[in-house]
């Protein structure tokens, strides 16, 4: 059964995100001297989303580079010039899962310890 409300704060909560991310690589660019264009962050957003779907190596190295590195090129920026800018929102995506990431492991009461015990022998409850 479909329930309208959900369906509705679903799409709200997409929206949201959609844009925080589009404004943070806005926001990176002017950062490093980039004057990318409000639009102009989105069409990259949308090209680094394509990046992402292909299969590639952990942590999206190369692809994302080469993805976001031609968008801006394509929108007119030279490649020398794009390639930092992409490096760096690389590096913030990466580091913002790794600070949330260990903020979560925090709240559940977890450490880097018990995970590794647990990977070590599968059968040990996490929660000891």
């Amino acid at each position: 059964m479909v329930k309208p409300n959900l369906l509705l704060s679903a799409l709200a909560l997409s929206l949201a995100a959609w844009l925080i991310e589009g404004t943070v690589l806005y926001v990176i660019a002017h950062a490093l001297a980039m004057p990318l264009a409000y639009a102009q962050a989105f069409f990259l957003l949308f090209f680094l989303g394509l990046a992402v779907t292909l299969p590639q190596a952990p942590g999206y190295v190369g692809t994302m580079e080469l993805f976001g590195v031609t968008a801006l090129h394509s929108l007119g920026f030279p490649k020398d010039t794009g390639l930092p800018v992409i490096l760096a929102i690389h590096g913030f995506e990466f580091l913002f899962v790794c600070i949330v990431g260990i903020w979560a492991l925090w709240k559940e009461g977890l450490s880097f310890q018990t995970l590794f015990r647990q990977t070590k022998d599968p059968k040990l409850d996490i929660n000891q």
